[in-house]
């Protein structure tokens, strides 16, 4: 009113002042302002309200969902502290918190889900009065929070519970209560008394606790829970009515078919519906098995003697007997005495599982030394197979039953004696043959094998390196039976390891602690190998095909035990070994002679032995030129490549083999002369192709390999072949390589050459000894040679004596100047005329003075190119003589394609071309007249060209 008035005041006293008419107009102000900030009030409140509403809908939503979330935490705790029956039968067998109560203090159990006060509280005093819509809400939230609405109802087993109702879902629901408490109390403190006769409780006869049996009541099914009969104890009752249930059920459940209540409880808070749950007495049986082995496995409950942490083999270990073909044997104690397990007739093969530390090592010596106790070798032998350095099986070898131990650290010989056991099953399958029996246990005493029992420690390492292996294994496991071959095999993860093949031939398993559930239920079917103790090596679990794992402490064998089953068995021949004994490092040709039969027939050249594991034989190693072909020797510096050509050298044959020096000269003239002039039945042996390639001059490399890859492609044809041999694979010489039928691949430096030579991953071997290799897939030795290797022939060079030879007429030198001094001192009556670059015909420096022999005409290159055409047209007619000249100029003035015969190594270059092109290696002799040469020098029959003195007719022209 104050805002209103004040303004229509001060106008009037303005317009009394001025007498204004305006002046009144700021009487209007009053009310429009007054009317303007009701307005606004509204406004503002009306948007506050609808504000704070907003939030209080939040507030209230996310109160709501407070409550819930702490509703299903004090839930979920409530099931922890008392697990449902289903959960407990469901829960693993090793579960940890299974018999962790005891009688003297609160035993919680579930009798089933249902409304239960909450323990949280809601503070919604609001400051001030608040609506009623709001009261009405928070109110709403306060009752929220008092109750779970489907929680567990949780009491204490010691009051007592009675389930009443009809009989079949009575003890349905009884059959819940008890499997709690049983799981609860311990079976080694607890013992339950149950009423005789027909009885719900039957289900309950297999749990590992004490069965107490008592006159059952008329009226009421109860069982008894208590330490010795005395108080404090649970009663678990079953009855028609609320009447016939016995005064120590202070809890009573009613069920029936609108639902179930309880009916009777201490708290009254609690009474009220209820939702139990039903168990049937199938599912109580199976889980009471379940948990007897359990405890039997933990050495606890009354009815079972407590497995010891430790036990001795010596006590276990049998005296030699007659009866029965079996393998039967103690290995260690368990719940009730002395544990025996027969690999032949639980098995025939064993899976052994254990993680690193529990015992697998022990086990196997243990088991080993039980079996050969009682049997002498001739009934049961052993081959130990272990990957982790073979320490493991050391103290077993002194056993006469022990064929070997197979480690990594000779991979080699460890693979080939594992592929030598495909032979032994075709011997064993030939022998059963002979006597027409199905089985070893079908053959009469005397015709009887010893059983092979193949122990493979870390089976996993094994098919890890080499996974070929695994079809061999699979193959022991599905006709082992039968030939009485044996797999015992141990692995720390069976799992992706161990193939179905096996697991299903395997009716022996035996499980050490493991780290995984799913490793556990591999092996015998459950997961209680998880659960054993880590602090008791040898604790182990056995199942054979159809029964029950059974816990056993496996017995340990001391120093003592397998010096004792040795020496029982001192006198007893040793067992046979399922494979041939290695190659001899050194193969001497004494020993060599003594294994060949007889001399090669047919072109067959013997140079050593071959290894063939799996036939369990070795054979001579013949190459066959015309079954082989041509023949590729790759092999590193000091593998034997030379002593492989020594031995086809020596070796008799009907081929004939013409061991070639691993030099360009002998090397050129040699394939020159097998592609010219082919010998049938000819072997031509081409030493270190590949240093003299790569050794060779720019002008005869590819002429060389040009020849060589002719006679290998066309040599076969005309019945030569040829053996090259090489350090390594260069690529100008990957198709030499290409071209021969068959490679003997020697050592080599690395894993890659070796590769590039086309051995594989698994053939090498960095520590073969020399003239050790692969031969056609199979692993060689090539005999070494003590007698003197056979003579090499090495390359030709023709002599060429100036003062006789009439062929030396025409010389073309790189010395011109010097060679014609030197001439004319030595030779004073043959004329000797040097060319020069003068305009005069070379033709006619060579007229006959009527001489004996002809005059010498000598010029250097660029003298003989200055008067070009002339050398083509002399040595149509008559030889010309290169001396010390390049290929290049003997190419320029010949107008030959064909790089001439290399010079001898270490000599000068020298070249006879005959007239009919044929180009020959000399050497010039600058004899004395009257005194003969020096000395031959690999000297051949020599053809004079022209024996008759050369004359010029009047036309110019060259007769003769």
């Amino acid at each position: 009113m104050l805002a209103t008035l004040a303004p229509v005041a001060a106008s009037v006293g303005l317009w009394l002042l001025t007498s204004s008419p305006y002046a009144l107009l700021f009487a209007v102000l009053g009310p429009v302002i007054a009317i303007a900030s009701v307005g606004d009030s509204r406004l503002d409140s009306r948007r506050v309200r609808k504000k704070e509403r907003a939030r209080f809908d939040r507030d209230y939503e996310r109160t709501r969902q407070l409550i819930a979330s702490m509703h299903r935490s004090e839930s979920a705790g409530l099931a922890r502290l008392a697990p449902s029956a289903r959960s407990l039968i469901d829960a693993p067998d090793h579960d940890p918190e299974r018999w962790r109560a005891d009688l003297t203090r609160p035993v919680p159990i579930r009798l089933g889900t249902g409304r239960v006060h909450s323990a949280l509280e809601v503070d919604t005093d609001a400051p001030g009065q608040v609506s009623p819509s709001v009261e009405a809400r928070l109110t709403e939230l306060r009752e929220e929070a008092r109750f779970l609405p489907a929680a567990p109802i949780v009491t204490d087993a010691r009051l007592g519970v009675g389930c009443v109702g009809p009989p079949t879902i009575a003890a349905a629901a009884a059959r819940a209560i008890a499997v709690q408490v049983v799981a609860a109390l311990p079976p080694d403190r607890v013992g339950v008394a149950v009423p005789d006769g027909q009885s719900a409780w039957r289900c309950l006869d297999g749990i590992p606790h004490r069965i107490v049996r008592r006159e059952a009541s008329d009226g009421c099914d109860a069982i008894v829970l208590s330490p010795g009969g005395v108080p404090p104890e649970v009663v678990i009752a079953v009855a028609p009515t609320l009447e016939a249930l016995p005064r120590s059920t202070r809890v009573v459940v009613a069920v029936g078919g609108s639902g179930a209540e309880v009916v009777r409880h201490p708290d009254a808070d609690a009474i009220g519906p209820v939702e139990v749950e039903f168990v049937t007495a199938e599912d109580v049986a199976g889980w009471a098995a379940r948990i007897a082995r359990r405890a039997a496995i933990d050495g606890v409950g009354p009815q079972h003697t407590r497995i010891p942490a430790s036990a001795d083999l010596e006590p276990l270990l049998r005296e030699p007997s007659d009866g029965g073909r079996g393998l039967e044997c103690d290995i260690g104690i368990g719940d009730a005495g002395m544990v025996a397990v027969d690999l032949v007739a639980d098995g025939p093969h064993a899976i052994v599982g254990g993680t690193t530390g529990s015992g697998k090592s022990e086990l196997l010596i243990s088991w080993v030394l039980a079996m050969a106790a009682g049997r002498a070798p001739t009934e049961v032998s052993f081959l130990f197979v272990d990957f982790k350095g073979g320490a493991s099986f050391d103290p077993l070898e002194s056993l006469p039953h022990c064929v070997g131990v197979i480690t990594d650290l000779d991979t080699t010989e460890a693979l080939r004696a594992l592929t030598s056991l495909r032979a032994e099953v075709r011997r064993r399958e030939k022998l059963l043959a002979a006597v027409r029996a199905r089985s070893l246990d079908d053959m009469p005493h005397a015709d009887a094998f010893a059983r092979l029992v193949i122990v493979v420690d870390e089976y996993a390492a094994v098919v890890d390196e080499y996974p070929d292996l695994h079809a061999l294994f699979t193959d022991l496991a599905a006709r082992g039976r039968s030939l009485g071959i044996h797999l015992v095999l141990c692995t720390q993860r069976p799992g992706g390891i161990v193939r179905d093949g096996i697991l299903a031939n395997s009716g022996l398993r035996i499980s050490l602690r493991v780290t995984s559930a799913a490793d556990s239920t591999m092996i015998i079917g459950t997961d209680d190998a998880a659960a054993l103790p880590p602090d008791v090596p040898g604790r182990a679990l056995i199942a054979t095909s159809g029964t029950s794992p059974r816990a056993v402490q496996v017995a340990r064998a001391a120093a003592a035990d397998i010096a004792a089953v040795a020496g029982r068995w001192a006198s007893a021949e040793r067992a046979r070994r399922p494979w041939c004994e290695p190659l001899p490092v050194i193969l001497t040709p004494g020993e060599f002679a003594s294994v060949v039969a007889s001399r090669a027939v047919d072109g067959s050249i013997p140079f050593g032995l071959a290894d063939l594991p799996d036939e369990q034989r070795r054979v001579v190693a013949h190459y066959t030129p015309t079954v082989h072909g041509n023949l590729a020797v790759i092999g590193g510096a000091g593998s034997g490549k030379t002593r492989f050509l020594d031995a086809l050298g020596r070796a008799p044959s009907s081929a004939t083999v013409v061991p070639v020096a691993g030099d360009l000269a002998s090397i050129w003239d040699a394939v020159t002369g097998a592609l010219t002039e082919p010998d049938p039945g000819h072997v031509l042996l081409l030493d270190d192709v590949d240093a003299v390639v790569s050794s060779c001059p720019d002008d005869y490399a590819a002429g060389l390999i040009d020849r060589i890859t002719r006679l290998l492609r066309e040599g076969p044809g005309v019945g030569v072949h040829t053996v090259v041999t090489m350090q390594r694979v260069p690529g100008s010489l990957h198709g030499l390589v290409a071209l021969c039928g068959q490679t003997l691949l020697l050592r080599m430096p690395n894993r890659q050459e070796h590769l590039l030579a086309g051995g594989d991953t698994q053939s090498w071997a960095p520590d073969l000894p020399p003239g050790a290799g692969w031969w056609r897939t199979t692993r060689v030795q090539i005999v070494a040679g003590e007698t003197p290797p056979p003579a090499r022939v090495s390359a030709r060079s023709w002599t060429v004596d100036v003062a006789t030879d009439p062929s030396a007429t025409v010389i073309v030198s790189s010395r011109a100047a010097a060679l014609a001094g030197e001439l004319r001192t030595t030779l004073p009556s043959r004329a000797v005329t040097e060319l020069t670059s003068a305009a005069q015909d070379p033709r006619a420096l060579l007229v006959s003075r009527g001489d004996p022999l002809p005059s010498v005409l000598v010029g250097d290159p660029s003298q003989w190119q200055a008067h070009w055409g002339a050398i083509g047209e002399l040595r149509s007619s008559m030889s010309v003589i290169f001396d010390g000249c390049s290929v290049a100029d003997f190419r320029t003035l010949t107008g030959l394609r064909e790089p001439p015969p290399p010079p001898l190594s270490g000599e000068r270059a020298g070249w006879r071309v005959t007239p009919d092109g044929n180009v020959q290696r000399v050497t010039l002799e600058l004899a004395t007249e009257g005194r003969p040469p020096s000395g031959p020098r690999h000297r051949a029959r020599r053809i004079p060209v022209h024996p008759e003195p050369l004359t010029i007719d009047s036309a110019g022209i060259c007769v003769g």
